[in-house]
């Protein structure tokens, strides 16, 4: 009875090893293993501009449609300014005028036949009148709007010869060749990611592979799903890219 009792003991420490021998052999993913794993990503632009207007007057011209490129400089858009302009003419003869009465003034002061209140009065309103005149020149000047960068029209809302609505952005446009890519990845990766971390990074749209390099993370984690937001900029980018494309980004965890 004793010998039987000890050839099952020694049965079940045996089976017992090898249900465990044979759990431990299922292979867990490791951090170095998830750090592999495809992340998805979409192509921005670093720089986009929504443009508006506080002018209440028609367009004149609207050189560049949805899809075209433009330089930086190109004239965007020109707004019907013509009253404007004849308002300035108007206010620089004003402003002669008063410039005149001032020097006037400062002759008869001289003479004592005016006082000094009189001349300071003259002078006070040629003040006036330059101030209007700064006024005016700086509502001319947004009636036309150069091109800030290289890019290309994304949408406009307007057409030549319409009025757009005062504040109400009617175009919109886009840097090109300046391209970042916006990834998410899980928060427990800053452990070691890190600003140039360099990843590879697969367009959906078009099969091609680009290198690319980590340039910002994100300022905080999110906290429903544990991810954080990462830029990074593609070191070898052609014409193919455009913004708005999606992939996959493919990272490398440092000593895997």
């Amino acid at each position: 009875m004793a010998v039987l009792s000890k050839n099952l003991v020694a049965a079940f420490i045996v089976g017992s090893f090898s249900t465990f021998a044979g759990l431990t052999a299922i292979p867990i993913a490791t951090a170095q293993d998830a750090a592999q794993l495809p992340i998805r990503g979409v192509v921005r632009a670093v720089n986009t501009a929504a443009i508006s207007t506080s002018l209440v007057v028609p367009i004149k011209t609207l050189p560049f449609r949805e899809g075209q490129s433009f330089k930086k400089g190109d004239l965007l858009v020109s707004f019907k300014c013509e009253h404007l302009v004849a308002e300035r003419s108007t206010l620089l003869a004003e402003r002669k005028i008063q410039s005149l009465t001032y020097q006037n003034n400062k002759t008869l002061l001289k003479h004592r036949a005016i006082g000094e209140f009189d001349v300071q009065i003259s002078k006070a309103k040629v003040t006036k009148a330059d101030a209007e005149i700064k006024r005016l020149d700086v509502r001319i000047d947004q009636c036309k709007v150069m091109a800030p960068f290289s890019g290309k029209v994304e949408e406009t809302l307007v057409r030549q010869y319409e009025t757009p609505k005062s504040g109400v952005p009617f175009i919109k446009i886009i840097e090109t060749g300046a391209h970042e890519i916006e990834l998410i990845v899980p928060s427990k990766w800053l452990a070691w990611l890190k600003v140039g971390a360099k990843f590879n990074f697969l367009i959906d749209e078009t099969g091609k592979s680009f290198s690319g390099i980590v340039s910002r993370l994100g300022a905080a984690v999110d906290p429903v799903s544990q991810t954080v937001e990462v830029k990074g900029k593609l070191s070898n980018a052609d014409s193919s890219v455009l913004v708005g494309m999606s992939g996959s980004g493919q990272f490398d965890q440092p000593g895997s």
